[in-house]
């Protein structure tokens, strides 16, 4: 009798666990295999976002000695690039500074051709064979002057033409109606360098 009662109050207590229901109205039971889908779930999940890492640390070693390599070789171009770049200006800026002391130079040279010019003219004809020969002399060294400089790029502007203020300075203006506009006489030469006006032509022209 004991061993009856005892068996039928057991299966009453597994009777009471199943209809047992959570707060919010699920079975026991139901929610506990719940937790158990879930937490599996998530587990699977974990193991998925950790499977890229772990791809990534097991990628073959020829494959990212190949990427390294392409990455020092694209660094290497480039600085070749900008090394290039860089003996390109240098040499540039070296050929502007060449210019700009030649430039200074010939300018600083310019009045020792006019007194030479002025020298020149003011030599009058002598029979003498000793002044000749002085005047020879003189002229030889103007002349030479005048070459080598011409051989850096230096022209002159010498020629009687219409007034440009691009090449003319005009000094004087006077009447001459005839030739109105037109260079009447140059009283100091002008020069151009390279095609360049380093000096303009100072003129007398008419009006």
């Amino acid at each position: 009798m004991v061993k009856k009662d005892k068996t039928k109050q057991e299966n009453e207590n597994v009777s009471f666990q199943d209809n047992t229901l959570t707060q919010d109205g699920t079975p026991v039971q139901e929610n506990i295999e719940q937790n158990q889908n879930t937490d599996v779930t998530s587990q699977n999940t974990t193991s998925l976002e950790d499977k890229p890492e772990e791809e990534k640390n097991e990628q073959d070693p020829l494959t990212l000695a190949q990427q390294e390599a392409q990455e020092w070789k694209d660094k290497y171009i480039r600085l070749l690039a900008e090394f290039e770049n860089y003996k390109k200006r240098i040499r540039q800026e070296r050929l502007e500074w060449q210019k700009t002391g030649i430039v200074e130079l010939i300018k600083k040279l310019l009045p020792i051709l006019d007194d030479f010019e002025r020298g020149l003219k003011n030599m009058q004809p002598a029979d003498d064979k000793q002044l000749e020969v002085f005047k020879n002399g003189y002229e030889l060294i103007y002349n030479k002057l005048l070459n080598t400089l011409k051989q850096y790029g230096l022209e002159t502007i010498d020629e009687i033409t219409d007034f440009n203020t691009d090449l003319h300075e005009a000094i004087q203006m006077i009447e001459d109606p005839g030739r109105k506009g037109k260079v009447v006489e140059i009283i100091e030469k002008g020069y151009k360098l390279e095609g360049k006006v380093i000096r303009f032509a100072k003129v007398i022209v008419a009006n």
